[in-house]
């Protein structure tokens, strides 16, 4: 899976899935835009993505990661380096 539209249908049915209303997400949609999504529950939603897609994320990378595009975006590099 590699296309970007997958990986972003799959990435909002595991927002939907950590944020009960996670809203419309967009590339630019971040921490602010989700209620809930503070420090520890993006932790809880990075480890989720993790699981989903059987990749590993780094902490460098999960530091880094703040917005929906930046978490697709981090997906599809670990995808295509596998």
């Amino acid at each position: 899976m590699n296309n970007m539209d997958e990986i972003k249908a799959t990435l909002t049915s595991v927002f939907e899935t950590v944020f009960s209303d996670a809203g419309a997400l967009t590339d630019a949609t971040t921490p602010g835009d989700v209620r809930g999504w503070d420090s520890l529950n993006h932790i809880v939603l990075l480890n989720a993505v993790e699981e989903r897609f059987g990749i590993k994320f780094e902490l460098e990378e999960i530091l880094s990661m703040q917005s929906f595009g930046e978490i697709c975006s981090g997906v599809e590099k670990k995808l295509s380096d596998r």
